[in-house]
């Protein structure tokens, strides 16, 4: 046993026990970067990482919060070499199919799982939209163009500049320019 003091409150015990309190803060602060909408079925999905009869290791539940939370925060989701689109309700949906179906092999090793089951759901949303693009342009409705983008008003001058007018066509546009008198 190699002992340690704590410098708050004096109490004394093994050096472990103080490691493992900097695991646990680790965790929190994992934790506490995933939004609030996920947080029940995240502690419920890192249950399925947990061996049978033994507690989840405080490092691991630190590094499977902070992937997660990396994964989460980037809004994304890639698998394959292939990128979409995962805003916080699409994870939600994730983690509810995960822990409503389970995979039969547990506990779980890492986030491929998940991740998997988010880039499935990411994958169906965007066919649908592509689907709704292709109905609107069968049934001829046009989105309408976006207005152009301005430039942001710098400190101490006027409005922003605006995208050059076109200029009128001219009469003789298209004829070949008049000689010049020397």
């Amino acid at each position: 046993m190699l002992p340690g003091v704590c410098p708050g409150c004096g109490l004394r015990a093994d050096l472990d026990v103080f490691c493992a309190q900097a695991e646990v803060k680790q965790a929190l602060a994992a934790a506490l970067e995933l939004p609030a909408s996920l947080a029940g079925r995240v502690l419920r999905y890192l249950r399925l990482f947990s061996p049978a009869n033994k507690t989840l290791a405080l490092s691991k539940t630190a590094r499977l919060l902070a992937e997660l939370a990396e994964a989460v925060r980037s809004a994304q989701v890639t698998r394959r070499g292939v990128t979409h689109v995962a805003p916080v309700e699409l994870w939600g949906a994730a983690l509810d199919v995960v822990l409503n179906q389970p995979p039969d092999a547990l506990p779980l090793t890492g986030h491929g799982y998940l991740y998997q089951v988010a880039w499935n759901l990411a994958e169906r949303s965007a066919v649908r939209r592509e689907q709704a693009i292709d109905e609107r342009l069968r049934q001829g409705r046009r989105e309408a163009p976006s207005p152009p983008a301005f430039l942001p008003k710098r400190e101490n001058e006027g409005e922003a500049p605006s995208p050059p007018a076109f200029l009128p066509k001219r009469e003789n546009e298209g004829e070949a320019p008049a000689p010049e008198a020397a």
